[in-house]
C-alpha cells in the first residue's frame, strides 16, 4: 500500500506503509535507558534478581504509556477476535477514522477538556439531586408509581430529563388534574414553575454550557492546527528563517530544507554520534556531542544559513557601495 505524507519539511516522497512494524521496532528505544546500565554491573543472585523484576516492571509501564502500541496490539486482538470468535469484532478496524487529523482534534476537544466537563457533571448531578428532593417532597404522586424512595425518584429524574422535550415536567402527571379543557383541569402553579426552572438550568444552561466548553476547545485545536501547518510551509525546521526571506536569498525554501538544512541529516549526525565511541571524537564531534547531553540546541545554526546572508552584512555591503558611489 502507498500512502503520501505531510511531513515537517513540506511533502514527504510516497513510501511504503510500515507503520505497525515501525511502531513495534522503536520499544527497545523506549526501553533502553533502563536496561543501559544492567547488564554491566555485577550483583548477587538475588540482587540481580529484583533488579531484573523492578526494570521489567518499568519497562511495562514505559510501553503502556506508548497509545501507538496500545492502538496496534489491540488492532492485532481484534484481528484475531473476528477471526476466531465472531466477525462484528472486526468493527473496532473503522476506528482507523478517528486518526484522521482533523478527527483528531473532534476527540480531544472532548477528551482534553475533561477536568472542566467532570466538574460540569457534577453541577449537573448536584442540580439533579436538589430537585429529585423538592420532587419527592412534593411531587412523589406525580412520578406514576416510581418515586417510591429517593434513589429510585433520583434515578427516574435523571432517566426522564432528556428524553421528553421539555425535561422531567413532560414526564410527571398530577393525578389530581383532569384531562386538558375538562372541567376538572387547572394550572398548577407549583409544577409550572418546578418544570420550568428545571428545564431551564439543566436541560438549557447547564448543557450549553458543555457544548461551549467542546466548542471552544476544537477552536483553540484548530487555530493551533493551522499555527502549525503554516509553521511548517513557511519555516525552516533548522534554521527558523522565514521562506520568504528564503525565496528572495537563496534558491528557494524548498531547495534550502531538501539540501542545505535536510532536518534529517542533524537526526542522522546524532544517531552516527550515538553509535561512535566517544574516545574518536574529533573537536566538533566532542562539541556537538555535550551539546546534545544537556539538551541544548545552540549547535544548530539558528537564524544563520550559508544560503542567506546576514541581515547586518547585508547594510554594510550597501553602505559600502554608498560610500564608494558619492566618493566617484
Amino acid at each position: 500500500v502507498f500512502f503520501f505524507f505531510q511531513a515537517e519539511d513540506g511533502i514527504r516522497d510516497f513510501c511504503l506503509s510500515r507503520g505497525l512494524g515501525d511502531v513495534y521496532k522503536r520499544q527497545p528505544l523506549v526501553v533502553q535507558p533502563i536496561w543501559k546500565d544492567y547488564w554491566k554491573q555485577k550483583r548477587g543472585f538475588f540482587k540481580s534478581l529484583i533488579q531484573f523484576i523492578f526494570n521489567s516492571i518499568k519497562s511495562v509501564f514505559m510501553l503502556l504509556l506508548d497509545f501507538d502500541l496500545l492502538y496496534y496490539t489491540a488492532y492485532i486482538g481484534f484481528v484475531l477476535l473476528g477471526i476466531l470468535v465472531h466477525p462484528f469484532f472486526f468493527a473496532f478496524h473503522l476506528t482507523d477514522f478517528l486518526r484522521i487529523e482533523v478527527l483528531k482534534n473532534v476527540v480531544r476537544a472532548v477528551y482534553e477538556p475533561k477536568l472542566q466537563l467532570f466538574l460540569t457533571f457534577c453541577v449537573f448531578i448536584l442540580f439533579e439531586y436538589y430537585f429529585t428532593i423538592i420532587g419527592y417532597t412534593f411531587f412523589y404522586d406525580h412520578y406514576q408509581g416510581r418515586c417510591g424512595n429517593l434513589w429510585r425518584c433520583f434515578l427516574t429524574t435523571i432517566d426522564q430529563t432528556f428524553k421528553n422535550g421539555g425535561g422531567v415536567g413532560g414526564y410527571l402527571q398530577d393525578p389530581n388534574q383532569g384531562e386538558p379543557g375538562s372541567p376538572g383541569s387547572y394550572v398548577n402553579i407549583a409544577r409550572f414553575f418546578f418544570d420550568n426552572i428545571l428545564n431551564i438550568i439543566l436541560v438549557l444552561i447547564i448543557i450549553n454550557m458543555v457544548a461551549g466548553i467542546i466548542i471552544d476547545k476544537f477552536g483553540s485545536r484548530k487555530d493551533l492546527l493551522h499555527e502549525k501547518e503554516q509553521d511548517i510551509l513557511r519555516v525552516c525546521f533548522i534554521c527558523g528563517i522565514n521562506r520568504d526571506k528564503l525565496e528572495r536569498s537563496s534558491d528557494g525554501f524548498f531547495k534550502h530544507i531538501k539540501k542545505d538544512h535536510y532536518m534529517w541529516n542533524y537526526l542522522f549526525y546524532q544517531a552516527y554520534l550515538m553509535k561512535k565511541q566517544s574516545t574518536e571524537y574529533n573537536g566538533t564531534e566532542s562539541y556537538v556531542s555535550e551539546k546534545i547531553k544537556k539538551s541544548d540546541i545552540s549547535w544548530f545554526p539558528l537564524k544563520r544559513a550559508l544560503s542567506v546572508k546576514d541581515e547586518a552584512e547585508e547594510e554594510s555591503q550597501k553602505l559600502d557601495l554608498l560610500n564608494s558611489v558619492t566618493s566617484n
